[in-house]
């Protein structure tokens, strides 16, 4: 998203509209995530002294794999509280704002997804899905192969 600072020096505007992450901002398909649609932003632009501010929200509808069970999950990282000032150079009429976008939306999407809460994720030993069903693995034995040392007499 670049902004032409010539328009916003006398008033403060108001842009409403959408991105393709990866076209517009750099945002390619990550390893926890994967973008599903346009990102679509309500940015508030204006010049303050000698910086342009620029705060609004983003939201980015997203796809990724539950960290527990893997299942695919549908959901969208938001920005509700998005702020950045740039400062105005004499030699540049356009700021891009893009690359903070990309920044924010990578630091407020969540390191280790979870399809909910509570998700009991895979068996260790058979890996079924633990929230679909029971395995049919059998209870490990509470037998230790360390409780032969509780019976020596030192």
């Amino acid at each position: 998203m670049k902004i032409d600072v010539r328009h916003v020096y006398d008033t403060e505007k108001h842009f409403t509209g959408t991105l393709d992450p990866a076209g517009d901002i750099g945002l390619e398909p990550e390893v926890s995530f994967t973008p599903t649609g346009p990102l679509a932003y309500d940015m508030l632009v204006q010049v303050v002294g000698q910086e342009l501010l620029v705060r609004g929200s983003v939201d980015l509808p997203v796809d990724y794999e539950c960290s527990r069970c893997g299942e695919k999950v549908s959901t969208s990282v938001k920005l509700p509280a998005f702020c950045h000032a740039y400062p105005i150079l004499e030699d540049s009429d356009i700021i891009d704002v893009g690359p903070d976008i990309r920044e924010d939306i990578l630091l407020a999407a969540p390191a280790y997804p979870l399809c909910f809460q509570e998700c009991k994720g895979l068996c260790p030993r058979c890996g079924t899905n633990l929230n679909t069903g029971v395995c049919s693995c059998q209870e490990p034995g509470t037998e230790s192969p360390w409780g032969a040392l509780d019976d020596l007499k030192i």
